[in-house]
């Protein structure tokens, strides 16, 4: 059907050099294919065991998936398609002690807000420190800041309509996020991600199916612009971090206690 149309193209604006631009959004969305598990088997099924199916249309292919898949199909799509596959990480809005603020990062979020308001300017519209909670416990991931920012405006509404919105309703903006993911993640899970907050390298084991499952939720955060090493490409590596608000989650700090009272008990014997 689509060398059809571009066929049809082709004649109709006497084109025979036109060429064709094919955008496959939220692929996250797949949810299985014929004779394959759900997630990361079927999305390996559709791009790179079916991938003949694509590269025949002939055409530019615009491609957003779940970073899960493309970390753990790196290679292979790579050699199936483009030289040049990139990731949107999220934005680094503190150092990797997760507590320090990173200047940069923030100014660009603010700057969202403020070409989505008629003045063109977020402080009428937000205290400094309400943004900045906002900025700060959406970790940078931009769609999840905006969902924020969002429910922010919604709580203030029932408030009262009260601008500045305050810190309050900011709060709040995440309550949903709380709700959903304290009841989606496993001890299991909550152990990787305590361990991965006391981790210096900020690596991750891609092979690890809950780690997959953490990274497509975006309860983990990858991030690039950050090394801690003086290596000649370490600085492009990417590095991932727990969602912050799951740091002030009490499960969290009391799976990150008993792992760090484990591994005292272990380096002592």
């Amino acid at each position: 059907m689509i060398i059809d149309f571009r066929s049809q193209l082709r004649t109709k604006f006497a084109a025979p050099n036109l060429e064709t631009v094919i955008v496959l959004d939220s692929c996250e969305k797949i949810q299985r294919m014929t004779g394959q598990d759900q997630g990361l088997p079927s999305f390996r099924q559709l791009f790179i065991e079916s991938s003949t199916f694509i590269t025949e249309l002939e055409s530019h292919f615009i491609v957003t998936m779940p970073i899960n898949a493309a970390r753990a199909c790196f290679d292979s799509l790579l050699a199936r398609y483009s030289s040049n596959l990139v990731t949107v990480p999220s934005v680094k809005v503190t150092e990797r002690d997760g507590k320090t603020a990173y200047p940069d990062g923030r100014e660009v979020l603010q700057a969202l807000v403020s070409s989505r308001t008629a003045e063109k300017d977020w402080r009428p519209y937000f205290s400094e420190n309400a943004l900045d909670f906002l900025i700060h416990y959406s970790g940078g991931y931009v769609r999840g800041f905006m969902q924020a920012v969002i429910g922010a405006c919604s709580h203030a509404k029932l408030a009262g309509n009260q601008l500045p919105i305050h810190i309050e309703p900011a709060r709040r903006a995440f309550n949903s996020f709380v709700q959903n993911a304290s009841a989606a993640i496993t001890p299991e899970k909550w152990a990787i991600l305590a361990e991965l907050d006391d981790r210096p390298t900020r690596t991750i084991d891609l092979a690890n199916p809950d780690v997959q499952d953490l990274l497509a939720e975006n309860l983990i955060l990858e991030y690039v612009n950050g090394a801690q090493s003086k290596g000649l490409f370490d600085e492009d590596a990417p590095w991932y971090a727990p969602h912050p608000v799951l740091r002030e989650l009490n499960v969290f700090k009391s799976t990150q206690q008993k792992l760090r009272e484990s591994k005292n008990v272990m380096e002592r014997h």
